[in-house]
């Protein structure tokens, strides 16, 4: 995994996840009548677990195109597994904020933080793929039909 995405991320994406169970831990000590306590853990368990079985998945599952070159599969398995890196930091930060956010009683920023984070997330998804994905650097001589089997 470490071919695609960089050792600071993978321990980012863990320290944020660590960060995230004491913080649930810390606020199960406040007794808030609301607060899910533990079942806030149990999902983004869930979910970061989803994840990474997106990972596992792209790494080692069956290649969807027989006949996409070796080239093109690492570059869109890199882009993937970032994006589920990331996108199991944002998850993990979102519910944090959300959480802060009942608590301080700012329950009307709830929308304006869910459209802003909604924009960060496709302004990331938008801007990371055109940069990484371009279209230029496709090899699409291995969908060519070869000599031996246009003259059968």
């Amino acid at each position: 995994m470490s071919n695609f995405v960089s050792l600071f991320l993978i321990v980012s994406a863990v320290a944020v996840y660590i960060a995230f169970i004491v913080f649930i831990f810390y606020f199960n000590e406040l007794g808030f009548s609301w607060f899910g306590g533990y079942w806030n853990v149990l999902g983004v368990t869930l979910v970061n677990a989803l994840f990474a079985g997106g990972v596992y998945w792209n790494l080692y599952g069956r290649k969807l195109d027989p006949y996409q070159s070796i080239e093109d599969r690492y570059r869109n398995i890199k882009v993937i597994v970032i994006a589920l890196v990331l996108m199991s930091i944002a998850t993990t930060l979102s519910i944090v904020i959300h959480i802060i956010l009942k608590v301080w009683d700012y329950s009307s920023l709830k929308l304006t933080f869910t459209s802003l984070y909604s924009q960060l997330i496709d302004w990331a998804s938008i801007i990371g793929l055109l940069h990484v994905l371009r279209i230029e650097d496709n090899n699409y001589n291995v969908y060519k039909a070869n000599e031996t089997s246009a003259s059968v």
